[in-house]
């Protein structure tokens, strides 16, 4: 919507930092996968690009499982009134078809295969 970043995304930095989750007006927005430097994985819960809090595994688990609201923890109530995502920390089962798709319409070559420059 308004060339603005909505529902499931990547985005990768060209520090090798990547970010795998949920956006909203093109920030942050939603539970996500963080994966620093040093290739540590972490979790977390973002609101307006800008995170909130890291989960540890018991609370990962328990949002997975559907037993943890963690949209409780946000502080706008706008936030609070996103729906909360089927696939969780995961991307949605049509993600990956849609963006191999646009991959290939528009000639690019996936980052992960990409030739160091």
């Amino acid at each position: 919507e308004e060339d603005k970043k909505s529902g499931y995304g990547k985005y990768y930095w060209a520090d090798g930092r990547k970010f795998s989750g949920w956006w909203s007006e093109s920030k942050q927005s939603g539970i996500g996968k963080y994966v620093g430097q040093d290739e540590k994985e972490m979790h977390g819960l973002w609101e307006k690009g800008r995170r909130l809090t890291w989960f540890d595994e018991n609370q990962v688990k328990a949002i997975v499982e559907g037993k943890f609201d963690y949209r409780k923890l946000y502080q706008m109530q706008e936030s609070k009134e996103l729906p909360i995502p089927e696939s969780k920390f995961e991307p949605p089962n049509e993600f990956e078809a849609d963006l191999n798709a646009v991959l290939h319409e528009f000639e690019i070559c996936p980052y992960s295969q990409q030739a160091p420059q």
